[in-house]
């Protein structure tokens, strides 16, 4: 699988890891940012951000082993090897091939078993899950785009003073959710910018109310 057939595979995990950083950590920094300096502030979201991000990326390769891991039970269960010419002959006949090519696009890919085993697979449970289950790939690529997204609200505290900073920690939180939401929803017929500004409302909420705890703290 090239870079880019890989990158397509893990826009799920990019989109929902960017997303988790970007809420998690306005609401953190939001919070601290009435009762802290910049320089603690910084320090405790870079800290969360980190641990968040091995966290995330725990969380997901296990979960993504484990996916995996059941599925090739089934697939063991279900005999793809046995079955694999059989299955991938039906599905071709019921796309209408004629039998002459039928027989012979079988027997080519019978001498390629680990492709005529991925495309029996996906004929059963809709995925190869070769390709599409990857868990070190999926953690360290969820793992990143945590760390991304916790990196963007804690970066205006780096060079603007606390009550000016978190005007523009919220902006930029505001922005990248917009465009998380639009993006989203860019393959879809749904509406991109009422996707994208349920996400952005969502955001704003959470960072309204980490700014209010913080001042009740406060």
């Amino acid at each position: 699988m090239d870079i880019k057939e890989n990158l397509i595979f893990q826009v799920k995990q990019i989109i929902f890891g960017v997303q988790d950083g970007l809420v998690t950590t306005i609401i953190l920094t939001t919070t601290l940012s009435a009762v802290s300096t910049n320089s603690i502030l910084i320090l405790s979201a870079l800290t969360a951000g980190i641990g968040g991000a091995i966290s995330m990326a725990t969380g997901t390769y296990l979960g993504s082993k484990s996916q995996k891991e059941v599925l090739e039970i089934k697939t063991e269960d279900e005999n793809i090897k046995e079955k694999a010419g059989s299955l991938i002959s039906k599905n071709l006949k019921d796309q209408g091939v004629e039998k002459s090519d039928l027989d012979n696009m079988v027997q080519i890919l019978s001498k390629y078993p680990d492709i005529e085993k991925g495309i029996a697979s996906t004929l059963i449970l809709g995925e190869d899950i070769e390709k599409t289950i990857r868990p070190k790939t999926d953690a360290v690529f969820m793992g990143i785009s945590f760390l991304i997204g916790a990196l963007i609200p804690t970066i205006p505290y780096i060079f603007l003073k606390t009550n000016i900073a978190v005007i523009f920690s919220i902006l930029l939180v505001a922005i990248s959710l917009f465009f998380i939401g639009f993006f989203k929803a860019a393959d879809r017929k749904e509406d991109r910018i009422k996707n994208a500004l349920e996400i952005l409302i969502i955001g704003m909420i959470a960072a309204i109310l980490g700014y209010y705890i913080g001042q009740i703290v406060k």
